[in-house]
């Protein structure tokens, strides 16, 4: 995890990262709960680097989300960057098992 060059940069332009990090928030939350009302599901786990920014991520999109009348579940993906390859990698294992 090399957050340093994040970090840097924030340095100097603090107000304006700080912004971009609450815009992603924003948008971030909104695409969470519009998927989750379209497959009417209560739980959504996120995961790869995104999540691995900031310690505070997953806290900042469930405070974002508590504006929203859905009790939805979020959490951090136990594999970390490699939660998406291993979820794909599960998914070919189920198509080869099916399909023989």
């Amino acid at each position: 995890q090399d957050n340093q060059g994040i970090e840097l940069f924030a340095g100097k332009f603090d107000s304006t990262m700080r912004r971009c990090y609450k815009d992603t928030i924003s948008i971030l939350s909104k695409v969470i709960y519009n998927t989750c009302v379209l497959l009417d599901v209560q739980n959504c786990i996120l995961g790869g680097g995104v999540v691995e920014m900031r310690d505070s991520f997953i806290p900042d999109v469930i405070s974002s989300l508590s504006g929203y009348n859905r009790n939805l579940q979020i959490k951090k993906a136990g594999l970390g960057e490699k939660s998406g390859i291993m979820g794909a990698i599960q998914l070919v294992r189920q198509q080869i098992i099916v399909n023989n």
